[in-house]
């Protein structure tokens, strides 16, 4: 193993390169994740108490969970023309 200054930045010169990719990898998948690209919503999930007879049936409750959809994005503008104060 050799400890010369070369080596030793080549090695910082690794990590940093590591670091640069793992950071940019989080920043993609933070930005894909509000798109739908993340994991699906799970499905909603009945669950039914316990029966106690023909007589007193319980209701079935329903356990919705899921992520909330974004908000649409509003429509770009496009103007025809500059308007007169613009010099254009």
């Amino acid at each position: 193993i050799s400890n010369s200054p070369a080596d030793l930045m080549e090695l910082m010169l690794i990590q940093t390169s590591q670091m640069h990719q793992l950071l940019m990898h989080g920043l993609a998948v933070a930005a894909l994740m509000p798109l739908g690209a993340g994991p699906a919503p799970a499905p909603a999930q009945a669950l039914a108490g316990p029966s106690q007879g023909e007589e007193e049936e319980e209701a079935v409750v329903f356990h919705h969970h899921y992520i909330p959809w974004p908000a649409p994005r509003p429509a770009p503008v496009r103007f025809l023309r500059s308007s007169p104060g613009d010099g254009r």
